[in-house]
């Protein structure tokens, strides 16, 4: 728990006045005392809260904007996550296997790459994702008894 707490603290400084912050308050999602504590990391089950909603916010624009510049993907996912809501235990592997055959994973990074070259905004949001995604793992690795290892690819 101490762990979680020092990189909820240390994401809390990465993003302290970039925003986000600003961001929760304005759309009265936290108020400046909660959002305070959460920079702070004074209450971890809101912090892990705010941050995991804030990267899926931001997930959904990364991927949107991936599916601008690459059109040709959105189809072939679209169409395999229709049949993973489907049957999602059978189709698992058949969304596997269209993500692998359209290299989707290796042209994200390709994507990440150029556009972490073009902007420093886009970088830091990606960081800040990652560094917030990597705080679930640890505390998954830690509830399940695991070792970690290398970080997960994330996407």
């Amino acid at each position: 728990m101490h762990t979680v707490m020092a990189a909820l603290l240390a994401v809390g400084n990465v993003i302290e006045d970039c925003g986000l912050d600003e961001a929760w308050s304005e759309a009265d999602i936290y108020g400046p005392t909660t959002t305070r504590q959460i920079l702070d990391a004074k209450h971890m089950k809101r912090a892990l809260e705010a941050h995991m909603t804030t990267v899926q916010a931001l997930y959904d624009l990364c991927v949107e904007e991936f599916f601008l510049d690459h059109p040709d993907l959105k189809g072939p996912c679209a169409e395999a996550a229709q049949h993973l809501q489907q049957e999602m235990l059978k189709e698992q592997q058949n969304m596997l296997a269209i993500i692998g055959s359209q290299r989707v994973l290796n042209m994200m990074a390709e994507f990440d790459k150029k556009k972490e070259a073009q902007s420093t905004l886009f970088k830091f949001v990606r960081r800040y994702m990652k560094m917030v995604l990597l705080i679930y793992t640890f505390i998954r690795a830690t509830r399940n008894g695991l070792q970690m290892g290398a970080p997960p690819v994330i996407p």
